[in-house]
C-alpha cells in the first residue's frame, strides 16, 4: 500500500474542497452557484485521482478503471435500467406487504386518487421551504406532474448524475479502493 499516494491524494482532495467552499462563502453565492459548487465539489476527487495518478506519479488512468475492458451495451443498459428495476421492485413489494397482507410498517400504495389533499400540503411545504408558491404552476391532475418528473429524470438522470457522480467514482472507487484493497474489505 502506497502510503505517500494515499496522502497526496487525500489532500489534494480536501484541499480542493476547502478552496472551492472558502471561496463560495466569500463570494455568498446564490442557489445556481450552490448547484456549480456541488458539481465542483463531487469531481475534487476525480482531479485529485487524475492529477496523483497520471501527473505525480506517472501510471496509466486504467488502473483507476478508465478502460474499456467492461464497456459494453449489456452494461450501459443495465445502469439506466437497473434503478428503475430496483424502484418497481420496491413498489411492487411495498403493494404485496402493505396493500394486499397488510402488515404493519410497510405503508400502502395509492392507485388513483390517493389523498386529495397532498398536493395542497405539498404546495404548502414547498412554498414555506423555496419562498414562493409551486402550487400555482401545478397541473391540476397531479399524476401529469408525477409522470413528468419519472420521465425527466428517466432521460437527464443518468445524464446528470454522469456528470457529478463520476469524479466521486473516479476517486474513491478508483484510486482509493485500489490503494487500500490489501487492508480487506473492511479495512478498505
Amino acid at each position: 500500500m502506497n502510503y505517500s499516494k494515499i496522502s497526496a491524494f487525500l489532500a489534494i482532495t480536501f484541499g480542493l474542497i476547502w478552496i472551492s467552499v472558502f471561496v463560495a462563502d466569500l463570494f455568498n453565492v446564490g442557489v445556481l452557484g450552490l448547484l456549480a459548487l456541488s458539481v465542483v465539489l463531487s469531481w475534487a476527487p476525480g482531479i485529485s485521482a487524475i492529477v496523483v495518478q497520471k501527473w505525480l506519479y506517472q501510471e496509466p488512468l486504467s488502473k483507476l478503471g478508465l478502460s474499456r475492458k467492461h464497456f459494453g451495451a449489456k452494461w450501459i443498459l443495465t445502469s439506466i435500467f437497473g434503478p428503475y428495476a430496483i424502484l418497481v421492485s420496491v413498489i411492487a413489494l411495498v403493494f404485496l406487504l402493505g396493500n394486499l397482507l397488510h402488515l404493519p410498517g410497510f405503508g400502502f400504495v395509492v392507485f388513483g386518487e390517493g389523498d386529495p389533499a397532498f398536493p395542497a400540503e405539498l404546495s404548502h411545504y414547498l412554498s414555506n421551504l423555496m419562498g414562493w408558491n409551486p402550487g400555482a404552476m401545478m397541473p391540476p391532475e397531479f399524476w401529469i406532474l408525477v409522470v413528468f418528473v419519472l420521465a425527466a429524470g428517466f432521460f437527464f438522470g443518468p445524464t446528470f448524475g454522469l456528470v457529478t457522480s463520476l469524479g466521486e467514482e473516479l476517486g474513491w472507487r478508483g484510486l482509493m479502493l485500489e490503494e487500500t484493497k490489501k487492508l480487506g474489505f473492511l479495512g478498505s
